[in-house]
């Protein structure tokens, strides 16, 4: 070893630099699957690179980690299956900002709801992938917290147009970050309640659309006032997904 080589080793340390990063890999991520599924399967994705002209919901990501709870689900994140993501932040953030996405992207606006420690009615909390439709409600909203992050929990249902909600397209999800600002962590997990019907078509609004669309905003208010109701029952139970979230540990 030569004397600057050496040299630098020794004020590394004395600095007390920092190790470099362990790789994201499915064997640093832990959790108890709560009984959701006979075997959680791990697997480490790779990056989708970014398209030459991106638009919103670009479809990009950084390499990630995704869970699968139960047989084979699709090649992307989706809401429609059980699974949880981990994606390295500063990565995702920095595709964001490459397609033109720097004020107002997912990860800031989640680290800036979350320093205020809640989200307004009218606020989307973001979600990663970033679906193509919007979020038309959100009940159930409170904030956990897991082994070094935290985020929010909510149910959810997204849409591109003026729909009835229904149990087809319901869903839990947390969304939330590690304290170090390293991690973003999805969970998604369909999910019915007993005030809803099965689908779109089974809804008695799909009677009369021209009547719906005029009332539409008053009847997701009504939705979302039911789905607060304590004497709604959930399909799996939601404290058993606050309590998967709660154990969730990156090491």
């Amino acid at each position: 070893m030569t004397r600057e080589i050496a040299t630098t080793a020794l004020c590394a340390l004395l600095l007390g630099a920092a190790p470099a990063p362990k790789p994201l890999t499915p064997d640093r991520v832990h959790f108890d699957p709560q009984g959701l599924a006979a075997k959680v399967h791990g697997e480490a994705r790779p990056a989708i690179p970014l398209p030459s002209e991106p638009e919103p919901g670009f479809g990009a990501e950084p390499a990630n980690v995704r869970f699968r709870f139960g047989d084979k689900l699709s090649d992307y994140v989706t809401s429609a299956e059980p699974q949880l993501v981990v994606y390295p932040a500063p990565e995702f953030r920095a595709l964001f900002v490459k397609a033109g996405q720097r004020k107002g992207n997912p990860i800031d606006v989640l680290r800036a709801q979350l320093k205020k420690g809640s989200a307004s009615a009218k606020e989307e909390i973001p979600i990663l992938p970033v679906a193509d439709a919007v979020q038309v409600l959100k009940a159930r909203v409170k904030v956990l917290t897991f082994h070094g992050g935290k985020g929010f929990a909510f149910v959810t249902s997204y849409a591109q147009d003026q729909v009835p909600v229904a149990n087809d397209a319901l869903f839990y999800t947390f969304q939330g970050l590690t304290d170090d600002g390293r991690y973003w962590v999805a969970f998604y997990y369909p999910l019915t309640a007993s005030v809803l019907p099965k689908t779109v078509q089974d809804s008695p609004e799909a009677k009369d659309y021209a009547a719906f669309e005029k009332r539409f905003d008053a009847y997701l208010k009504k939705t979302a006032r039911s789905l607060e109701d304590p004497k709604t029952v959930y399909k799996p139970d939601l404290e058993k997904l606050d309590a998967l979230v709660r154990s969730i540990e990156i090491r």
